[in-house]
């Protein structure tokens, strides 16, 4: 039985009732072509249509911004974070201008009041100076009664 032929094994399986069954035929009418593209394509549109109607299409120009068709638009949603982190180094850049106009008028200020004082200080130690000379001395011990040894001092 080494040269068992092929249809030895099938009739072999057919009585054993485990032979493979033919496929069956296809019956059905084959659908047109055509009629399929353009069954797809009218889904397609009002899919779109569909979407549009959810989301309000999104107007463009000066209507747009008016209605606020524009700040809608996922893509202008997406940059949030981005616009809000160049406001706020705006703000920065704002405020920190205004602290600096306020320390330079502060310096100006600051400046002013030490240049008064010291030509206040220079007018002080020149009037001192000058009533501190022996001249100015013997002029106010003259108009007290009280005057000025001219001489050495001696011991009494």
């Amino acid at each position: 039985m080494a040269t068992d032929s092929f249809q030895d094994r099938i009739n072999a399986l057919d009585a054993l009732g485990d032979a493979p069954q033919p496929r069956p035929v296809r019956t059905e009418e084959p659908v047109e072509d055509w009629d399929v593209k353009e069954q797809t394509a009218k889904q397609e549109r009002k899919k779109r249509e569909r979407k549009k109607e959810e989301k309000g299409a999104p107007r463009r120009g000066f209507a747009g911004i008016l209605n606020g068709d524009v700040f809608r638009s996922q893509a202008l949603i997406r940059q949030v974070p981005l616009i809000a982190l160049i406001i706020f180094y705006f703000s920065l850049f704002i405020a920190n201008r205004y602290r600096v106009e306020d320390l330079a008028k502060e310096r100006e200020a600051l400046t002013k009041k030490i240049d008064f004082l010291r030509e206040h200080q220079i007018q002080m130690q020149t009037q001192y100076q000058k009533t501190i000379t022996i001249s100015e001395i013997a002029k106010a011990l003259d108009s007290t009664g009280v005057g000025i040894i001219g001489g050495p001092p001696y011991e009494l």
